[in-house]
């Protein structure tokens, strides 16, 4: 229920920001980004990412979206760059990731839109 109602929200934002936003490039440029450590919460991320898809939003998870040759920092930097929201798959070892603390980190300061649970 909560995802399919985050979902919502997120085309309906789409809807209020057409005026100024293709709708298309909105489908092909990720709008969400999965952090998360892949000690234990790789199982978890792959299938909110397989759902969040199916729902038909873009998203960008290392695990798909990194391109071999090139810096990984760099591509993660860029994506968080570009994406409006993050989602921080919230475990004991991603608590204690240096890089997921970063990813945060940088989100905080960029565009990325936190959602919160509480109501």
């Amino acid at each position: 229920m909560e995802l399919r109602l985050f979902a919502e929200w997120l085309n309906h934002k789409a809807i209020i920001h057409s005026n100024f936003i293709r709708i298309a490039d909105m489908k092909e440029k990720p709008r969400i980004f999965i952090s998360y450590s892949r000690k234990d919460g790789f199982d978890f991320a792959r299938d909110l990412r397989q759902k969040l898809e199916k729902l038909g939003l873009s998203l960008w998870q290392d695990i798909i979206s990194l391109e071999g040759g090139r810096d990984f920092w760099l591509q993660i930097t860029e994506a968080l760059d570009n994406v409006e929201f993050m989602v921080l798959v919230l475990t004991d070892e991603a608590m204690q990731s240096p890089i997921v603390r970063k990813e945060w980190r940088l989100c905080a300061t960029a565009r990325c839109v936190r959602l919160s649970g509480a109501g």
